[in-house]
């Protein structure tokens, strides 16, 4: 019901009451002309709107109720252009509540986060809504907003936003709060349908926290994705959850235990992440999310980097609390633990599922972006500077792992449904905290894709190798030629996670067979698990993945496509040796045209592992994704085939004898 501007100010004080302004008309109003918001049609802007709600210290509440016959409404939606000249800000310095559920036409969205997208539809679309500062608390429900920037000052302590459109590059931020009065309080979505928001085409939420702190809680959004939930917006630019900054009094939550809380993130191919989080040691909580994967835990989206920061828990103990996390690109790492100015670049990874991710690792800590996997140190130690460091005074040069070092399994079997694994953390009694929480993951392509036993690892059991048994999680079976993959995880104040294992690996040629033109030659390649230490065994998994085997060409990555014309190509998944555990063989056949005329031809075979747990070593140990091996081969042609003959030496093995 429209409400008029009650035309009263309050004697001495110069405060007026609060009240509420109910906008009747398109018009952008750059003036601000139109703030009589009397009960006359067409007199009150959104922006006339603003500047009396601005002259009272109380909350006032901004509604709408917009005639269909104003200009630029259509199909349902009224859109309000509140461009303004370069350089110019618009500062509300009062409470505000923006209410756009009272426009008719308004459809609130009805599903919950736990079944699917998002339907109804905002009927108010605010463009260009930019340079808005907001220096005091507020609220805003049932709008969508196009191109917006709006800022949110130290002193705006409690804000809620819930069942909005944010669209076409808008920003949300929030500013640090170093010299605010109390501790900000954000609500970004809900439990509840209609208070879930969506976020997409480039859109930011950005929340800065400061010495006071920042409690807040984004729960049940869309962040990315297409309405449904389940498709990537073609028109996304990189759409990102930010959290910064460093408080001992922070309380960040996004997502968490209730099925309702579920955020989907999907944050494109840009370089970037759905989300980058920052903060004291276990203040910023990732809890039930789905990164890169649909609302039905199986469509995919698409992710550059699901997470990168430092500080944060992502996921958690029980299941309600893991995170699914799923295609994220290659050459980027899942999840980056990075050293920020004040942190450690330390976080807690615990319990989530890893679908699908092109790698090159799940987990990297100490922002190991693009760089192999690392050994661990011996006794974890976490001496020395990252890889790629420049020289700095006082610290080694280039050291191995400088976190939580991984468990290191040494032995494995499983009968009738019980698994038995030895298993050991090399980590010194003095250089973590304990216990150490040791999680046991199932894998066929990704690092951690299924969770099927936790273990307490004690400081009295610290570098000793222990072996324990459990039984498989209902409905899971496992064999002998199945790969388990650990994390180890220290509590605060160690708060760190290691990589998941990995088990260092040599890919090669088995045969030296020449290559035969224009019939299908056999080449054959073997991948061996390598030895843990010098006179110890091999690790207990056989190699897995794919091995991409390609001639007369340079060996393309694993994601390339198709070789170019000319050049032929073959790719075989390894089977386990039958006779030695620690080997996986596989063949394919190579077919040159019948008119290849080079006498030789270069062969290259790159083992693909994609987070198959198995990588080549260098030198220095450390694991290289997609190790390749190349060897050349003779080319003859088929038995009486004498195409070739002459231009070529009479003695080619593929010349038929000359008379």
């Amino acid at each position: 019901m429209r409400r008029a501007f009650l035309w009263l100010l309050m004697s001495c004080s110069g405060a007026a009451q609060a009240a509420t302004f109910v906008v009747d008309t398109t018009d952008s109003d750059l003036a601000g002309t139109l703030s009589f918001c009397s009960p006359a049609a067409g007199d009150c802007s959104l922006r006339g709107a603003l500047t009396l709600a601005d002259l009272s210290s109380d909350q006032d509440t901004i509604q709408f109720d917009i005639p269909a016959t104003q200009p630029g409404c259509a199909n349902g939606v009224c859109s309000i252009d509140l461009a303004q000249p370069s350089g110019m800000s618009f500062i509300v310095q009062h409470p505000i509540v923006f209410d756009g559920r009272t426009q008719p036409g308004y459809a609130p969205n009805a599903i919950l986060a736990s079944v699917g997208g998002i339907g109804g539809q905002p009927a108010i679309r605010l463009n260009n809504m930019k340079r808005f500062e907001f220096r005091s608390s507020g609220a805003m429900h049932g709008l969508r907003l196009d191109n917006a920037m709006l800022v949110f000052t130290p002193n705006a302590l409690a804000w809620t936003f819930q069942g909005n459109w944010f669209l076409q590059a808008s920003t949300i931020q929030f500013s640090k709060e170093n010299y605010a009065v109390a501790l900000q309080d954000v609500q970004f979505g809900g439990l509840q349908p209609g208070q879930r928001n969506w976020v997409s085409e480039g859109s930011s939420l950005s929340l800065e926290q400061g010495l006071l702190g920042l409690r807040a809680r984004v729960e049940g959004n869309l962040f990315g994705t297409d309405l449904t939930g389940l498709l990537h917006q073609p028109a996304d630019m990189g759409t990102t959850l930010r959290i910064l900054g460093y408080s001992a009094y922070g309380d960040v939550l996004v997502g968490g235990a209730d099925p309702q809380a579920r955020n989907v993130f999907d944050n494109g191919v840009v370089a970037g992440s759905a989300i980058h989080a920052e903060g004291n040691p276990g203040r910023v909580r990732i809890e039930g999310n789905h990164l890169g994967v649909g609302v039905d835990g199986q469509s995919a989206l698409q992710m550059t980097v699901a997470v990168v920061g430092s500080g944060f828990l992502l996921g958690g103990e029980t299941e309600a609390q893991a995170n699914l996390i799923g295609n994220a690109v290659r050459d980027h790492c899942t999840v980056e633990v990075i050293s920020e100015p004040y942190a450690e670049g330390r976080a807690l990874i615990l319990g989530n599922r890893f679908l699908d991710n092109a790698g090159p690792t799940a987990i990297c800590p100490y922002y190991q972006y693009g760089r192999p996997r690392l050994v661990n140190d011996a006794g974890d130690t976490d001496g020395g500077m990252p890889l790629g460091s420049p020289p700095m005074p006082g610290y080694e040069p280039s050291g191995p792992n400088l976190q939580q070092n991984a468990p290191e399994i040494s032995a494995f079997d499983v009968q009738g449904g019980i698994v038995t694994l030895t298993y050991r953390v090399d980590s010194l009694p003095q250089y973590t905290s304990w216990p150490l929480r040791v999680e046991f993951h199932f894998t066929t392509t990704d690092a951690g894709e299924e969770l099927l036993h936790v273990d307490s690892y004690a400081q009295a059991e610290a570098q000793q190798f222990k072996t324990i048994s459990f039984a498989l999680p209902a409905g899971l079976a496992l064999n002998r030629s199945d790969v388990l993959v650990a994390t180890a995880s220290a509590p605060a104040p160690g708060f760190s996670t290691s990589h998941f294992s990995w088990y260092p690996s040599l890919l090669g040629f088995t045969d030296n067979a020449s290559l035969i033109r224009g019939s299908p030659t056999l080449v054959k390649v073997q991948v061996r698990t390598l030895p843990r230490a010098p006179g110890q065994s091999a690790w207990p998994f056989s190699p897995a993945g794919l091995v991409r085997i390609t001639a007369n060409a340079s060996a393309p990555a694993c994601s390339d496509p198709a070789v170019p014309p000319g050049a032929q190509e073959c790719h075989v998944v390894l089977q386990p040796s039958a006779s030695d555990p620690t080997i996986a063989v596989a063949e394919c056949a190579i077919t040159l045209p019948a008119d290849f005329t080079p006498l030789s031809a270069q062969l290259s075979a790159r083992y693909c592992s994609r987070e198959r747990a198995f990588a080549g070593r260098d030198a220095a140990g450390h694991g290289i994704e997609e190790p390749v091996v190349t060897r050349s081969a003779d080319v003859i042609g088929l038995p009486g085939n004498d195409l070739f003959c002459d231009s070529f030496e009479d003695n080619d093995p593929g010349c038929p004898t000359r008379p």
